[in-house]
């Protein structure tokens, strides 16, 4: 009787160790998934703030706005000429996710009604 009741009480601390275990990877897989989500939330909204007031960047090619319990990180490049990127990068307890925008930059007012060539131009009519 003594042998049966050692294995069942070991059965059933291995069962109730493994249960446990699953509870602890099942609240690490939650814990990641929401400063995953929040990151990804942080981006988002750096992203609006930019479309909301694009001067945020005019004269820096990158600002850090600490929003809540986290920070937004928005990266201006403007290295593709006529293209503009956007990089709006969210942190949340040490995760990071980002949203990239893409846009073509606006000509200035003096080029708008511009017509160039790299030859030359022949304007035939009246």
């Amino acid at each position: 009787m003594l042998i049966i009741s050692f294995i069942v009480l070991y059965m059933l601390v291995t069962l109730s160790a493994g249960l446990a275990l699953y509870s602890f990877n099942e609240l690490n897989f939650a814990r990641r998934h929401y400063h995953s989500t929040a990151a990804f939330w942080m981006a988002e909204a750096g992203a609006h703030l930019y479309i909301k007031d694009t001067t945020l960047l005019e004269d820096i090619d990158e600002q850090t706005i600490p929003f809540g319990k986290g920070t937004i990180r928005l990266t201006k490049d403007d290295s593709k000429g006529i293209l503009r990127k956007i990089i709006s990068t969210g942190e949340f307890a040490q995760v990071r996710r980002s949203v990239q925008l893409t846009y073509p930059i606006n000509v200035p007012e003096v080029f708008k009604n511009a017509i160039s060539t790299k030859g030359a131009i022949t304007v035939k009519g009246k």
